[in-house]
């Protein structure tokens, strides 16, 4: 009796592992074992090139936690985060349902809120090196209206804000283009009701649309 041939769901499945299978060894080889080895010496102390390293347990974490440094850091990067990301969702979806009408100069304006997605960030952070220094023109700005010049760069209060924009001015071209096209796409398929139409832009704009699927009805 001849040998049977696996079913073709079962040949495609071992198909798949075969492709993937390089890419797979190659993650866990630059990726995975990596994080694992650092996540080893995490509760380790010690040098690699004198005494060698020995284990410590969690003394490393409990340093840390106790450590003002880690705080700020961590608080820092906690405001950066949000005050990135939801300007850069909200004011992108704005702007695509404003351009998505029929208003002057829309292709202009389409393109010039591209514009800072294909910028080198090295020429964006220059520009606003030069917007922001203590004689720039943000400043000569503020001057005008009675307002002191603010050391932007060299003060702990005033950087963390010019870098928060930087990042927010270099994210919303990207964006715009990804959420304008959805709804371009989405105007002109018939839909149930505007409700549907916003939920099906929103969400595969952001990525949510099953989470959306299932809280709303």
């Amino acid at each position: 009796m001849p040998p049977r041939s696996l079913p073709s769901s079962a040949q495609e499945t071992l198909a798949a592992w075969l492709l993937i299978t390089p890419a797979l060894i190659l993650l866990g080889i630059f990726v995975l074992y990596p994080i694992a080895y650092l996540v080893y010496l995490s509760f380790t102390a010690g040098s690699f090139t004198r005494v060698g390293i020995h284990w410590i347990g969690l003394l490393n974490y409990r340093r840390l936690l106790t450590d003002p440094d880690f705080w700020q850091v961590l608080g820092n990067t906690v405001y950066f985060t949000i005050a990135t990301v939801i300007p850069s969702l909200v004011v992108p979806l704005g702007l695509a349902v404003l351009l998505n009408r029929a208003i002057a100069l829309r292709a202009v304006l389409r393109m010039a809120y591209f514009l800072p997605s294909i910028t080198s960030l090295v020429a964006a952070g220059l520009g606003f090196r030069w917007l922001f220094q203590t004689d720039g023109p943000v400043n000569g700005l503020l001057s005008t209206i009675g307002i002191q010049p603010i050391a932007w760069l060299g003060s702990p209060t005033w950087a963390m804000p010019v870098l928060i924009l930087l990042s927010f001015w270099k994210q919303i071209g990207f964006k715009f283009g990804c959420i304008f096209g959805r709804i371009a796409n989405h105007s002109h398929q018939p839909l149930r009701s505007r409700r549907t139409r916003w939920r099906m832009v929103i969400g595969s704009s952001f990525g949510i649309s099953h989470y959306l699927d299932c809280a709303l009805p």
